[in-house]
């Protein structure tokens, strides 16, 4: 995300841009509850949504 961030300023640096990083099913993974990208010198934020798992949603019939 940070490497398309940068990307992105080089050509247009007055562009304002907001990441988001969007879960589609549940995990226990650790990552979910991040919300930054940190390196010595570097801080890159983005913002984490979580959706529903498509198929724990009813279904209805196509006409």
């Amino acid at each position: 995300m940070i490497d398309y961030r940068l990307r992105v300023y080089r050509r247009f640096p007055q562009k304002q841009m907001r990441q988001v990083v969007i879960y589609l099913k549940e995990t226990s993974s650790e990552f979910v509850q991040q919300n930054t990208f940190t390196i010595p010198g570097t801080r890159h934020e983005f913002r984490v949504t979580k959706t529903l798992c498509l198929s724990t949603l009813p279904s209805f019939p196509d006409y």
